[in-house]
């Protein structure tokens, strides 16, 4: 019974039903999910599999070409469009727990909703890492050089050294370049949205164009930890996976619209448990089958994904970065 919790060794369980402890078992806060609340999901989640482990998905360019009006003796104009294709490659996630009989017994807490506890969490920290992977995985780099300069790169490599956080003027620029790129915004209010890390988003909250999220949203209409809103961008506070330490001391962060990143759950996260040896021998874990891919203009894209604005094939995600 290798790798498992054991009554006999008091690291490994033991001390759960030491009555000289508090009642109240203390863990480390662990971060809620930031990204995925921002996924598109795909429709027929692939019909519950079966059809292989890499998914290919259409993307569809803009018709080129004028938009006038017609002579009544021409013939109709035709027209066609790009037609692009994405690449996903499902992956299996999951962590399992092993225990023993004896200490689920003897234990003066509850071993199961222990387990499910670090289950849950453990769930959310790794698929909001793997969909942050997506998100970053954006042509468009943006660098704030400076309080007032900046380089955007549409190569997928961002060109110089971050000199600056976010503040007003990074922020206008971001935006405006994803309205210039017809990224369609977030929500139905034109908003689109930033998941910023810690040192990013205070760069921005002693702004004085900085708007609190209470003033203008209600609690059941803002998304997951969202913190505040400047320039039609709505922010979303992130402790976790982006850095605070850009060139040893700026934050990273990416803006997106709609259409930045799909999900493609084969199996949606499920919680199993096992027994054997009589059930002496137990175990409880999480598992699922799921990808997630950035959808306009990624690094890893397969055909089409170079940026090319008349085309209507541009970066739905910036991702704010360093060299």
């Amino acid at each position: 019974m290798a790798a498992q919790q054991m009554w006999v060794v008091s690291t490994l369980g033991g001390h759960l039903t030491n009555p000289r402890l508090s009642r109240k078992i203390w863990d480390a806060a662990q971060p809620l999910m930031r990204f995925t609340q921002f996924c598109n999901m795909k429709d027929d989640t692939l019909g519950n599999g079966h059809k292989g482990g890499v998914v290919l998905f259409d993307k569809l360019a803009d018709v080129p070409g004028t938009h006038g009006t017609l002579v009544e003796t021409n013939t109709m104009p035709r027209a066609s469009f790009q037609v692009g294709q994405g690449t996903a490659t499902i992956a299996e996630y999951g962590i399992s727990f092993a225990t023993t009989w004896k200490l689920e017994k003897l234990s003066e807490y509850n071993v199961d909703n222990i387990f499910h506890t670090k289950l849950k969490r453990h769930q959310a920290q790794t698929l909001d890492r793997a969909c942050k992977a997506a998100f970053i995985d954006t042509l468009a780099k943006y660098v704030c050089v400076a309080t007032d300069s900046y380089n955007l790169a549409t190569d997928g490599a961002g060109t110089g050294n971050a000199g600056s956080n976010l503040n007003s003027y990074h922020v206008k620029n971001i935006c405006d370049q994803l309205r210039i790129w017809n990224v369609p915004p977030y929500d139905n209010e034109g908003n689109y949205v930033c998941v910023a890390s810690v040192k990013a988003l205070r760069g921005l909250t002693d702004d004085s164009t900085w708007i609190d999220v209470y003033r203008y949203t209600k609690p059941g209409q803002r998304l997951t930890n969202e913190a505040g809103k400047i320039y039609n961008c709505r922010f979303v506070a992130e402790n976790h996976l982006l850095s605070n330490a850009l060139n040893s001391s700026y934050g990273e962060s990416v803006f997106f619209g709609d259409e930045a990143v799909e999900e493609i759950p084969v199996q949606p996260p499920i919680i199993t448990y096992e027994e054997k040896d009589h059930g002496r021998d137990k175990s409880i874990a999480w598992k699922c089958l799921t990808a997630f891919k950035s959808i306009w203009c990624d690094i890893g894209g397969k055909t089409g994904d170079s940026v090319d604005p008349t085309k209507g094939w541009t970066p739905h995600i910036v991702h704010v970065t360093t060299a």
